[in-house]
């Protein structure tokens, strides 16, 4: 588990499949990152869920920079990628993304923090998924994933989150908590 001021991986190794053509990937079971609440923004903890049956590339960045950055499926802006490509996706292709296109290349942003990579290499990749990646709308009749749909959806994250939480003697209820002492610390 990753778990730090930007967020949490309840589990941080992903389940894929390598296509035949070796450059995508196709997710095999529910992957999870947890955004934390940010009071000032007015936002709560939110669940960010990419689910089995997605194809993705990988962290998108030429062949030229994988021998200093890592490949495309190396590093820990890979975690960020599968939650960036699923909402891409589903906001680009299937037009159900919960979030606007701004709000998805944030969040590759703080899920590449809190997978460890450095704030110098987060915001150049953050600067190329804003500038090239795809735009769209919001579609507001989309869920937002909760902590029932982890249960349900993604139980292997969600046993992973409880026993994060149960050694700090949190709850479900108190999960913003985690995340003040993990920024204190």
């Amino acid at each position: 588990m990753i778990l730090n001021k930007w967020g949490c991986f309840p589990i941080t190794r992903p389940s894929i499949d390598l296509l035949e053509d070796n450059e995508r990937a196709i997710l095999t079971k529910p992957f999870v990152y947890i955004r934390p609440e940010c009071p000032a923004e007015g936002r709560p903890v939110q669940i960010w869920m990419a689910l089995p049956g997605l194809e993705f590339d990988g962290e998108s960045k030429p062949f030229w920079y994988w021998p200093v950055g890592g490949g495309r499926y190396q590093g820990p802006g890979r975690l960020a990628a599968i939650i960036h490509d699923e909402y891409c996706h589903r906001g680009r292709d299937l037009g159900n993304s919960p979030y606007a296109s701004g709000q998805v290349h944030r969040v590759y942003y703080e899920a590449a923090r809190c997978a460890g990579l450095h704030a110098v290499r987060a915001e150049s990749r953050w600067f190329g998924v804003r500038t090239a990646g795809p735009r769209f709308a919001r579609n507001p009749g989309e869920q937002q994933y909760t902590l029932e749909h982890l249960r349900t959806l993604a139980p292997a994250g969600y046993a992973a989150l409880s026993q994060a939480l149960a050694p700090e003697g949190l709850t479900e209820e108190t999960l913003p908590l985690l995340f003040d002492a993990r920024e204190a610390a």
